[in-house]
C-alpha cells in the first residue's frame, strides 16, 4: 500500500529528499500527496512536477493540516536546524510520522521535548543520519557486537571540505551559535555537514545494536579560520564512552583540499578502515589479513526504504532520536565546556575568486592527529 507522503521545503538540502521521493512516486511506492514551499520558492518547475503528480501545495504546515484532502502518513523535513523541534511536534500532534534532517535538533532540551511529544503520540521520528542506514555499516556494528574483531579500542575519522564564501552566505545561521530570534544552532562542521562522521563512531561504539555509545568524557579544540563566522569551522574532539571506547575527530572546511572522510576501528583482534575517498571499507585480522571488504552504498535509498517501510512495521530499524541525542549531547559539551580560538593570521590565506580561507599544513597536520589520537594544536 502506498505511504502518503509529504515533503517541507524545495530548495537546498531538501532537493535531496525531492530527488529521493520522485522515483519513489513514480515506482508506486508512495504517494506524494502534499508539500510545503513559500511563494518565493516556487518555481515553473518544481510546481508543474508538483501538479504532475497531484501533490497539493501549501504555503505552511499548519495550512497542510487543516486543508490537505489526503493526510500525510510521513512528513519530511528537510528544513534547518532551529525549524527541527517545533515543524516535528506539529507533525506528531497531527498523527503524522517524521523524517527530520540531522541533527535532530540545536540542544539537547530541543532533542528531549521531541522525544516526549514522540512517546505521547501512536507515530515515530526517525533522523536523517542516513550512513546508520548503509547495509555495510550495519554489518560492522554486528561483526563489532559479536566479537569477531575481540574488544573495540578505539575510533578515529577526520575530514576537510571546503566551504567558501557561498557556503556560509546562504542563510543566517550558518556559522553561528543562535539564529537572529535566539534558537540555538551551534552550527559548525561537526554539527552539520559531518555530523554523519562524529554521529558514526558514537554508533558503532553503541553496546546494542539499536543504540548509540553515551560519552563520560569529552574535549575539544575548537578554531575559527573564518573570522566572520560567530562559531568554528575546524575543529579536534576526543572523547570516551561509556563502555571505554577512545573516539578522535578531526574536522575542517578551512582549506582548498579535499579529503573525504575516513573513519579507523581499532580493536584487540583487528580493525575495520572506512575510506570515504576509495568509496571502500575492509576489515582485517590482527596480522592485517583481509577478513571482509566491499563498496560503500549510496546510504539515501536504503534510508528512504527503512522509513517507510517502519509506517506500516515498527519494529524496523532506523535513527532514532535515542541514537541522534548522542550526537547532540557531544556537541552541547563542547559548547559548554571548550571556547572557540582564532586561527593564527600567519597561518591563514584567502584565495579571492570565492573566498576560501585556507589554514597551511592543516593537511599534515590533520593526517599527524588522526595517526596519534593526540590535541589539535595551530
Amino acid at each position: 500500500m502506498k505511504v502518503r507522503t509529504a515533503l517541507v521545503g524545495i530548495n537546498g538540502y531538501a532537493q535531496v529528499h525531492l530527488n529521493q521521493l520522485k522515483p519513489l512516486a513514480e515506482s508506486g511506492g508512495i504517494e506524494l500527496s502534499a508539500a510545503v514551499v513559500l511563494p518565493r520558492e516556487r518555481t515553473p518547475e518544481n510546481m508543474a512536477y508538483f501538479e504532475s503528480a497531484g501533490c497539493e501545495v501549501f504555503d505552511s504546515l499548519d495550512e497542510m493540516f487543516g486543508h490537505c484532502a489526503r493526510k500525510p502518513e510521513l512528513v519530511c523535513l528537510p528544513t534547518g536546524i532551529s525549524s527541527h523541534e517545533p515543524l516535528t511536534k506539529c507533525c506528531l500532534e497531527h498523527g503524522a510520522n517524521v523524517l527530520v534532517e540531522k541533527p535532530a535538533a540545536g540542544s539537547l532540551e530541543a532533542v528531549d521535548r521531541m522525544r516526549r511529544a514522540e512517546a505521547e503520540s501512536d507515530c515515530f521520528v526517525a533522523v536523517g543520519f542516513q550512513h546508520i542506514h548503509s547495509r555495510e555499516f550495519r554489518k560492522i556494528k554486528k561483526d563489532l557486537l559479536s566479537g569477531r574483531l575481540g574488544r573495540l579500542k578505539a575510533i578515529a575519522v577526520m575530514g576537510i571540505w571546503p566551504r567558501a564564501d557561498a557556503y556560509y552566505s546562504r542563510n543566517n545561521w550558518a556559522g553561528r551559535i543562535r539564529t537572529a530570534s535566539g534558537e540555538q544552532v551551534l552550527d559548525s562542521p561537526a554539527n552539520n555537514a559531518f555530523a554523519h562522521y562524529l554521529n558514526l563512531p558514537l554508533f558503532f561504539a553503541g553496546e546494542t545494536f539499536e543504540r548509540s555509545a553515551h560519552p563520560v568524557w569529552i574535549e575539544g579544540q575548537l578554531y575559527r579560520a573564518r573570522k566572520s563566522i560567530e562559531y568554528f569551522d575546524t575543529c579536534g574532539i576526543r572523547l570516551k564512552t561509556a563502555g571505554g571506547t577512545a573516539v578522535c575527530a578531526y574536522f575542517s572546511h578551512a582549506s582548498n583540499t579535499v579529503r573525504n572522510p575516513v573513519i579507523r576501528i581499532q580493536c584487540e583482534a583487528g580493525s575495520v578502515l572506512i575510506d570515504f575517498n576509495t568509496g571502500r571499507w575492509g576489515m582485517s585480522d590482527g596480522a592485517g589479513a583481509v577478513l571482509d571488504e566491499g563498496e560503500i552504498s549510496v546510504p539515501h535509498p536504503d534510508m528512504f526504504r527503512d522509513v517507510l517501510a517502519k509506517v506500516s512495521d515498527r519494529s524496523v530499524f532506523t535513527c532514532t532520536l535515542d541514537i541522534a541525542r548522542e550526537h547532540t549531547f557531544c556537541i552541547e559539551e563542547l559548547h559548554r565546556h571548550c571556547i572557540p580560538q582564532d586561527v593564527p593570521e600567519h597561518l591563514l590565506s584567502v584565495e579571492a575568486e570565492n573566498g576560501q580561507v585556507v589554514i597551511r599544513g592543516l593537511e599534515h597536520t590533520f593526517d599527524e592527529c588522526f595517526e596519534s589520537g593526540g590535541k589539535l594544536v595551530f
